[in-house]
């Protein structure tokens, strides 16, 4: 007999014109938790054949060493292809999440770190045009 186990976050997906928006939201970060909702957001890409994509991080904790280690992975699995992390939370959420999205950046992976859905979208949309 199958089991079907909830998770502990909720993702959101919304084809907008010129790219795919994916929204993760969780009252807390729990572990292993990175690598699933990524997982899920790359087997939707693959659905869609997303070539740009937004990811909104809505969760008000820091992530983890797991999670960064898990968006390095997922950045790189994307070939090029531009992805915007949008954190909407002040303070150390933000300073962990974006001093790790700027060193993959200066390393030459296309992704940017911003606060506002607006500037991702611009930069995004930019980023193959």
């Amino acid at each position: 007999m199958a089991i079907a186990l909830s998770k502990p976050y909720e993702l959101v997906f919304e084809e907008r014109p010129g790219y795919l928006y994916a929204r993760i939201t969780a009252p807390r970060v729990k572990p292993g938790m990175a690598f699933s909702w990524l997982a899920d957001v790359a087997d939707k890409c693959a659905d869609v054949c997303c070539e740009r994509l937004l990811v909104e991080r809505d969760i008000p904790e820091p992530p983890t060493s797991h999670a960064l280690v898990a968006i390095n992975q997922f950045v790189g699995m994307r070939d090029g292809q531009p992805v915007a992390f949008v954190n909407p939370h002040d303070g150390l959420v933000g300073e962990t999440l974006r001093t790790q999205i700027e060193a993959g950046a200066t390393l030459g992976a296309r992704v940017a770190y911003f606060e506002d859905i607006p500037t991702a979208e611009e930069w995004l949309i930019a980023e193959l045009d």
